[in-house]
């Protein structure tokens, strides 16, 4: 799997890494359609007989000429595509039921660069055919702020992403816990780590600074509503608690 998911980053982060090199001269790429499937795995999670629960159909819709230049080779596409949301949701904790399901629907009417990107949790047991789940789920709890594990999230310009996770990493790279495009944003910029009942931002030595509250700092204590900034790409961070011990920023 490892070699696999190797194979597919070095092949969707080269577009990535040299924008004006990039194969398709501004049209669609395999790695816009990684970034849309990696935010819906992550918008689109539940919780599912105590389990964190990713979607495992995914339905791409992409204009007709898009569509026509993946042709050649979109099965092969599909399967990469799968492999790594099967490597993902392992590094990030979601479980999978069964090789997601990935399928590229040409729409009349979209526009050459355009896509929209769905997904949802379907039951594919019946006979092969697939079906939406109509099991009763539980929506992700958010755990009262005076517990051990505080409930704190991250408010980005079209998403909200919770920190579930003991760890996460921020930046450009598609394989990132949170996938920044601005294009002053380094491929590894940051990560958010929890101590206890704080959250760590640390700067991975990244090209253009992380700032909170638009202080440069190379670590710090997160308090709700910082303002955290990777290079231009601001995002706020939520967690409400009670009185905060930390009185200074560490360096």
């Amino acid at each position: 799997m490892a070699k696999i998911f190797s194979r597919l980053e070095h092949f969707f982060q080269d577009y990535v890494e040299r924008p004006v090199m990039r194969l398709f001269g501004g049209r669609l790429e395999p790695s816009d359609i990684a970034k849309h499937l990696s935010r819906q795995m992550e918008d689109e999670r539940t919780v599912f007989s105590g389990k964190l629960v990713g979607p495992n159909y995914y339905e791409v819709q992409l204009s007709p000429e898009d569509a026509a230049q993946f042709a050649p080779y979109q099965q092969a596409l599909i399967d990469d595509l799968a492999d790594y949301l099967v490597d993902l949701g392992q590094r990030r904790g979601i479980t999978l039921m069964g090789r997601p399901q990935i399928e590229l629907m040409p729409i009349e009417g979209l526009k050459r660069g355009d896509l929209v990107v769905t997904a949802q949790l379907v039951d594919r047991s019946d006979n092969g055919r697939t079906r939406q789940f109509t099991q009763q789920m539980e929506p992700l709890s958010v755990a009262p702020a005076d517990t051990a594990e505080p409930s704190a999230w991250l408010e980005l310009p079209d998403r909200t992403v919770a920190l579930s996770q003991p760890f996460l990493t921020l930046g450009r790279s598609i394989d990132n816990d949170v996938i920044l495009e601005g294009d002053d944003v380094s491929r590894y910029h940051a990560e958010i780590k929890r101590r206890g009942s704080h959250y760590v931002l640390s700067d991975k030595s990244s090209a253009n600074g992380t700032r909170v509250n638009n202080e440069r700092i190379s670590e710090c204590i997160l308090r709700d509503g910082d303002k955290l900034c990777f290079a231009a790409t601001c995002v706020t961070f939520r967690m409400p608690t009670r009185s905060d011990p930390w009185k200074k920023r560490r360096r």
